[in-house]
C-alpha cells in the first residue's frame, strides 16, 4: 500500500510538470541515459537507455535497462531446507532474495501533451534470481537459484523539464516462464520433472518441481513501477 501511494503521488507530480516547463518539448530522435528507482520482485534500482522517436516519421522507441532488486521474503525457509538440503529442524533463520534483471523493449507513442509523451512498450525479460537461506547454529547456509526468461508490457511516460533532463515513470507487468530451480549445487528441479538428482526425504517421498516451485518466491508474475531521471543527448 505504501508503494502504491508513492506511485500515485509520483503520477500526480508528472502531470503537473507540463505546467511548469511548457517551453520544453520532447524532440524527434531523442536518445537518453537514465537511472530509476522502484520495485520489481523487490525494491531496487536500474540503469536505463531509451531512444524515443527513432525515426522522424515513426513515433516509436527502443529501451534497454539492467537493474538489481532486493527481496525480504524469498520463500518458506523450513520447507526449502527439506527440499534442497536435509530433514533437519532448528536454528535461527535468516533469509533474503536478490534479482538481477535485464529488460529490452520496443515502444510506440500513444499520447502527447505539451512536455509529456507516453509510450506503450513490450519486450523480453531476463532474470537471474538467488534466494539465500541461512540456519544459524546449524552450519547451513545456501542459495536457491533460477534464471527464468519472461515477457513484459506496460507504459512509460516521459516529461522534459529542462534542456537536458527528463523525468520518467514506468508501470509494467512481467510474466516469467518456469525455469530449473537448483539448491546448494546438489539438487535440481526442472519444470518438465526430468529432474537431475531430486531429493528424497526420510519417508521415501521424492520431491518434484511443483514442490520446489511452491516454496521459493522466484520471479513468476510481477507488477512493476519505476520513477527516474534521464539525461537527454540533444
Amino acid at each position: 500500500m505504501k508503494n502504491l501511494k508513492t506511485l500515485l503521488l509520483s503520477i500526480l507530480l508528472v502531470n503537473l510538470f507540463p505546467l511548469w516547463g511548457a517551453s520544453y518539448t520532447i524532440p524527434g530522435q531523442s536518445p537518453m541515459l537514465g537511472a530509476d528507482v522502484g520495485f520489481s520482485h523487490g525494491t531496487g534500482f536500474r540503469g536505463r537507455f531509451s531512444w524515443l522517436n527513432i525515426n522522424d516519421d515513426l513515433p516509436a522507441g527502443i529501451h534497454a535497462s539492467f537493474g538489481h532488486f532486493w527481496q525480504s521474503d524469498p520463500g518458506n525457509a523450513e520447507t526449502v531446507r527439506h527440499i534442497f538440503i536435509n530433514d533437519n529442524e532448528g536454528g535461527k533463520i535468516e533469509e533474503a532474495g536478490s534479482t538481477w534483471l535485464l529488460e529490452i523493449s520496443g515502444s510506440y507513442e500513444i499520447f502527447q501533451f505539451k512536455t509529456m509523451v507516453i509510450h506503450a512498450l513490450t519486450g523480453p525479460r531476463f532474470a537471474w534470481y538467488s534466494g539465500n537461506f541461512a540456519y544459524l547454529n546449524d552450519n547451513e547456509d545456501f542459495d536457491v537459484t533460477t534464471n527464468p526468461m519472461g515477457w513484459g508490457a506496460g507504459f512509460a511516460g516521459f516529461v522534459r523539464f529542462s534542456k537536458h533532463f527528463v523525468l520518467n515513470i514506468n508501470l509494467e507487468a512481467d510474466y516469467y516462464f518456469s525455469s530449473t530451480l537448483s539448491g546448494h549445487g546438489t539438487y535440481f528441479y526442472s519444470p518438465d520433472n526430468e529432474d537431475d538428482n531430486p531429493r528424497t526425504n526420510g519417508d521415501g517421498v521424492t520431491y518434484k518441481y511443483a514442490d520446489a516451485d511452491a516454496t521459493v518466491n522466484q520471479p513468476e508474475f510481477d507488477v512493476k513501477g519505476f520513477l527516474g531521471i534521464s539525461y537527454l543527448f540533444k
